[in-house]
């Protein structure tokens, strides 16, 4: 691959809970995101990979080869210089705890059998990062909530819910 981008995710909500990104896909961190979350919906979100049955999904597999047929692709991919685009639920148990972007130059899109491998491989990396999530949650003074928010519509709510429905 010729970048990666890695989240860790709160299992609940499915936001992301800290993230790490490589050139070009740093500097195109909103246009990902506005993808991701928008209202327009674009194939293999991670949302919908996190509910799937095989956490594992591949841009030209999911296009069938016409990787102009996706939205993030002509307007953030393709510009970048980027071809096929690999992304993984990291589950333990079903519970996804992050995700994994592997970016690819070029014509050459992701085989069988390197999905194969990453299916292997995501219950371990998403086993690493639950404990890490989990060593880390220390108990907070005051307690924070995330709430996405698109058009007016609230679209999902993450963190301290008892207190925002409470007062």
């Amino acid at each position: 691959f010729d970048a990666a981008f890695m989240a860790g995710a709160d299992p609940d909500t499915l936001l992301f809970t800290s993230a790490f990104a490589e050139e070009p896909l740093v500097t195109s961190a909103p246009l990902f995101l506005d993808n991701e979350f928008g209202a327009s919906t674009d194939v293999n979100r991670f949302v919908d990979l996190a509910r799937a049955r095989n956490p594992v999904a591949s841009l030209d597999d999911a296009m069938s080869g016409e990787r102009g047929a996706s939205a993030r692709w002509r307007e953030i991919m393709g510009p970048l210089g980027l071809g096929d685009e690999l992304r993984v639920a990291l589950r333990v148990d079903g519970t996804t705890w992050g995700f994994l972007c592997l970016h690819r130059s070029g014509a050459m899109g992701f085989s069988a059998n390197e999905m194969a491998v990453l299916r292997k491989v995501a219950p371990h990396a998403g086993e690493a990062v639950r404990r890490v999530a989990v060593a880390t949650n220390a108990p907070a003074e005051a307690a924070a909530a995330v709430i996405l928010v698109v058009d007016h519509i609230v679209l999902a709510v993450g963190g301290a819910v008892e207190e925002i429905e409470g007062g």
